[in-house]
């Protein structure tokens, strides 16, 4: 009989943690995002680009706007968007819980 048991109790904290997943997934997608969070690293005295030159870059080519929602945002999309940039080096593009990213 507590062989039963456990296994049951293993089996509903499994399933309550996928549905707690699943909500937050749900959650997250239909956040209005911020703007976002951008680091630009420098190797060297010069920089070829800026935080304010990317961010107006992404704006331009639509991958920013107003009102945005986390669905909507293709991060993969994005970072081989900025790989392609003559001026980058390497690309790290990630989202965060909550409206940043």
């Amino acid at each position: 009989m507590k062989k039963w048991l456990k296994i049951a109790f293993w089996v509903l904290l499994f399933v309550t943690v996928l549905i707690a997943l699943g909500l937050t997934k749900n959650t997250q997608a239909s956040n209005v995002i911020s703007t976002p969070e951008i680091l630009v690293h420098v190797d060297g005295e010069y920089s070829f680009l800026t935080e304010d030159d990317l961010l107006l870059r992404l704006e331009r080519a639509g991958f920013i706007y107003e009102n945005q929602v986390m669905e909507n945002l293709d991060v993969n999309r994005l970072e081989q968007y900025i790989a392609k940039m003559p001026e980058v080096k390497t690309v790290k593009v990630y989202t965060n819980i909550g409206k940043n990213w």
